[in-house]
């Protein structure tokens, strides 16, 4: 896992005074141990001062055999043989007569031991310094253990106060970091998100340094670029003749950002439409909700509705590190104008009611929904003498006829016990739908009174007389083995021709 860059200036720092405490207290603990070797051989100059003022003062009395060397427990003193090495006189009289030797001193290091060394007399570790003097040596030994008397406290003070002066250091380092680095950066990086999140307002200015002054330089430049391209864009998207906006958005951030003309295409900018542009959540669940419902016909377009007004969006979103941009674009005349080429295209011109397409259109709708078709019927109509009308009063009454055949049946649909399609086939011929109903009786009430309808309506011509409408009709009720409204039709058509041969048989014509 990365570390933050305080935690690594932290760890390079207790790295670096650890090391520099190791290196000063190695170096401090060899000087103290020269220090105190050169003490010893300054101390042995000294005792071979005495040594040899003893042995003047020996010479100078006749009754002195050897000289006289006062004990000590801290040092030895000896005078031996420069030839044999044997201890003429010691401070330890025990040692006297006999050679360096016995007493674990070799004589070639004793002629050799100006500087010192170390040697093991009877219990005691010795530290020896040798001088020769004519036929003799001169030696001063010094117990270690005195030569290093206070060392090891020494050694512990000095170790204590490196560390607690690498202590000191390290927090007058971390906190010049915390004040005058970390939050320098904390700063830029709190404006840099914000930068991320859409907000360009506003500048850096971190000058702690000649180097964090440099970057916010380069910072504020990139805001002023970023700013500027946006109102490119925005100039951009105000000069094309369709209305197009751009969005973007994260949760992760917490921010949105509009470009163009996004409130006015989704009619955001309308009384209480404005909840959902407060921020990027409830942004979010306006675009949710928006695509739960496409159009079919029209690939990633929406519908938007505010009170009375509508428009049709084109809208495709696509996601990058967690931002999603949409573009959205306001196609709401060329859908319109499609709806109305649609619509036109299924409508009967003539009656305003649908036409074979529509009708196939619908139905093919409906018998996708079972139970919206269970207890339905396919009615076929015909109408009655339309060529003698024709013939008689010219195609203007015909057209008439016609026309109010279609609006007595649609009148007929709307007071029906359930729901109708109705449309004109063409010529004289009509096609009604019913569905919708609860229960089998229903139909079949509505569909006796649609037989008794006929003959029971006249419409008035310009010359004043009247034509009677007459029409003839078949009736299929779907069964649940009919699943397609193809074979309805066959059978209703078959009883519709069959009405109306019986109903020529009964009347000689329609004018009256």
């Amino acid at each position: 896992m990365n570390k933050s860059l305080r935690n690594k200036i932290a760890d390079y720092i207790t790295r670096m005074l650890l090391l520099t405490v190791a290196v000063i207290f190695a170096a401090a603990t060899l000087l103290s141990l020269h220090a105190r070797k050169v003490s010893a051989r300054s101390e042995a100059r000294d005792a071979f001062a005495g040594i040899r003022r003893e042995i003047n003062r020996q010479k100078a009395d006749p009754e002195e055999v050897v000289p006289r060397f006062v004990p000590s427990n801290r040092s030895l003193v000896l005078l031996a043989d420069a030839g044999d090495g044997e201890i003429l006189a010691s401070s330890d009289r025990s040692l006297a007569g006999k050679t360096l030797a016995e007493v674990g001193i070799t004589l070639e290091r004793a002629l050799k031991g100006g500087k010192g060394f170390g040697a093991r007399i009877e219990k005691n570790t010795y530290f020896c310094f040798f001088e020769a003097e004519g036929e003799q040596l001169l030696g001063y030994l010094i117990v270690k253990s005195g030569l290093y008397t206070g060392f090891v406290f020494t050694e512990f003070m000095l170790a204590v106060g490196l560390l607690a002066a690498a202590v000191f250091l390290y927090h007058c380092v971390t906190s010049y970091t915390d004040i005058h680095v970390m939050a320098s950066l904390r700063e830029i990086n709190e404006r840099l998100l914000r930068i991320e999140r859409g907000d360009f307002e506003g500048s850096v200015e971190v000058h702690t340094s000649a180097e964090f002054s440099e970057l916010c330089t380069h910072i504020n430049d990139m805001i002023v670029s970023l700013t500027a391209n946006n109102k490119k864009i925005a100039y951009v998207l105000d000069q094309t003749d369709d209305r197009i906006g751009i969005y973007d958005f994260s949760l992760q951030y917490m921010y949105l950002h509009f470009a163009g003309n996004v409130p006015e295409i989704f009619l955001l900018n309308r009384p209480g439409a404005q909840e959902a542009m407060k921020d990027c959540v409830a942004f979010r669940n306006f675009i949710m909700g928006l695509k739960r419902s496409p159009m079919e016909k029209f690939p990633f377009v929406y519908h938007v509705k505010v009170g009375e007004e509508e428009h049709y969006v084109r809208l495709e979103e696509f996601r990058e590190n967690n931002v999603i941009t949409g573009i959205v674009t306001d196609v709401t005349e060329s859908v319109l104008r499609q709806l109305k080429i649609e619509a036109e295209r299924d409508i009967d011109k003539l009656t305003g009611i649908l036409n074979r397409r529509g009708m196939d259109s619908r139905l093919e709708k409906l018998f996708g929904w079972p139970d919206a078709v269970r207890h339905s019927a396919v009615v076929m109509v015909d109408a009655d003498g339309l060529k003698e009308i024709n013939d008689t009063y010219g195609h203007e009454a015909g057209d008439l006829y016609i026309k109010e055949i279609a609006k007595t049946l649609d009148r007929f649909g709307l007071q029906s016990r359930g729901s109708y399609v109705l449309s004109r086939n063409g010529g004289d011929e009509y096609v009604l739908f019913l569905y919708g109903y609860q229960d089998e009786e229903g139909l079949l009430a509505d569909l006796a009174d649609l037989a008794d309808l006929s003959d029971k309506t006249e419409i008035g011509l310009e010359d004043g007389r009247s034509i009677c409408l007459r029409f003839s009709s078949g009736a299929c009720i779907r069964t649940d083995e009919i699943h397609y409204y193809g074979d309805l039709f066959k059978t209703a058509d078959e009883r519709m021709y069959a009405n109306k041969k019986a109903r020529k048989a009964k009347y000689g014509g329609v004018v009256r």
